[in-house]
């Protein structure tokens, strides 16, 4: 038989009794909901992590970054110096920038979340069944890039998309990253 009993100290728990013994198994009912709850994508602005990923695209060695399309005068800033040298002048130039066009970044990114919450679902599903693994957190974080470069990080489980992109190109990036991160999480070791 099993029956939710209310405790003062810490809410609900849920407690399975059996014929043999009166108590077998006794456990938090939030074990159980924080097992049931579905990845999800937070979206979010922040020039800091923007500012970074300036840096990182100023400072790659990589081709296919795309150095060239970068703000001419924020790049001749940030080029050849730290990131600790830099830091300061991409901050004040991308805290300005996020203040002056606040309304259209919050638009962009609302568009964004409405359409990823179309899929969301659906993509986790299948992510699980193409890896042959659950989805290795409950929380990712989106971040808005206002330059050309959708990096993705396992510190903190989050990447970036691109504010100029269409809808559908933003919802591909979601979907590509997650996989990375997918991926690294489950397969990196073995592969390397």
């Amino acid at each position: 038989m099993t029956f939710l009993s209310p405790t003062l100290s810490t809410g609900y728990h849920l407690f399975v009794f059996k014929k043999r013994k009166q108590l077998d198994f006794y456990m938090p009912l939030s074990y159980f909901i924080l097992n049931m709850v579905k990845p999800v994508v937070v979206f979010k602005l922040d020039y800091k992590k923007d500012a970074e990923n300036y840096w990182m695209t100023a400072h790659s060695k990589l081709k296919w970054d795309q150095k060239w399309q970068m703000v001419s005068d924020i790049n001749g800033k940030i080029t050849r110096k730290s990131w600790k040298r830099a830091r300061n002048s991409l901050y004040s130039y991308l805290k300005k920038a996020y203040k002056k066009n606040d309304k259209i970044l919050k638009l962009v990114l609302k568009q964004f979340e409405e359409a990823w919450r179309l899929i969301e679902d659906e993509y986790f599903r299948r992510i699980e069944r193409i890896t042959k693994r659950p989805v290795f957190t409950k929380r990712f974080t989106a971040y808005l890039t206002t330059t050309n470069r959708c990096p993705y990080s396992i510190k903190d489980n989050s990447f970036m998309l691109i504010f100029l992109s269409p809808t559908l190109s933003a919802l591909r990036v979601c979907c590509h990253e997650i996989m990375h991160l997918q991926f690294h999480h489950y397969f990196w070791d073995r592969c390397r």
